[in-house]
């Protein structure tokens, strides 16, 4: 029985494929989930403030907060209502940084096998790659290709840590074709990863970056 060795050109057809339904399932599936979050929040809200109105006492209402007074026995159940309508008051906040994350997620994780499949089609390229190899690490491969993979890995993780901006920076070094050059969606683009960056390292706040 022999398999059939793929294409690098058949595997990125299908990466594509599957990149632009991952992203397309992202966006059709957020208004979905942030309204049916939505209908859960104002749900558990009402839920809350009817048993306040049949257990607890109003002492005292401002602009911004009410005090009630309650029996000592409903106590426990009025702070486990006010815990779950806090906790869909929460999740209305943090799905949309998900969704967000997720979507630069997709993307780096697509950019990656973009270049592996640049150096499958042209592998001269990684004779520009400065990640060179040690005596030692060399003959620790079992053969020449398990080490050019490791080359490529290698040269991979260094791209992706680097900003969007200089990622199509390198991608045009190496393709000599600006992709951004002309792009309308560029500004969007760069404002979308740099809010992800936001979202994972400093809860959204905005920093000197």
């Amino acid at each position: 029985m022999t398999s059939e060795v793929q294409h690098p050109t058949e595997t990125m057809v299908e990466d594509i494929s599957r990149f632009t339904q991952d992203i397309e399932s992202l966006h059709t599936s957020l208004p979905l989930i942030m309204s049916l979050t939505l209908a859960l929040r104002r749900d558990t809200h009402k839920k809350y403030q009817d048993f306040l109105a049949e257990h607890a006492e109003l002492k005292e209402k401002t602009d911004d907060s009410a005090t009630y007074i309650l029996q000592i026995d409903d106590v426990s159940e009025a702070n486990k209502l006010e815990q779950i309508n806090q906790n869909f008051r929460n999740a209305y906040r943090l799905i949309p940084r998900h969704f967000v994350t997720a979507l630069v997620s997709q993307y780096d994780s697509f950019l990656g096998r973009i270049i592996r499949f640049m150096f499958a089609v042209k592998p001269e390229m990684l004779n520009y790659s400065d990640k060179a190899l040690s005596y030692t690490q060399l003959v620790s491969f079992p053969d020449l290709i398990s080490a050019r993979d490791y080359v490529v890995e290698k040269e991979i993780e260094t791209v992706i840590r680097k900003s969007h901006a200089d990622q199509f920076a390198w991608l045009k070094e190496k393709l000599k074709t600006p992709f951004n050059k002309d792009l309308p969606c560029w500004p969007q683009f760069i404002e979308l990863t740099e809010r992800r960056n936001l979202f994972v390292h400093t809860d959204g706040k905005i920093s000197s970056q």
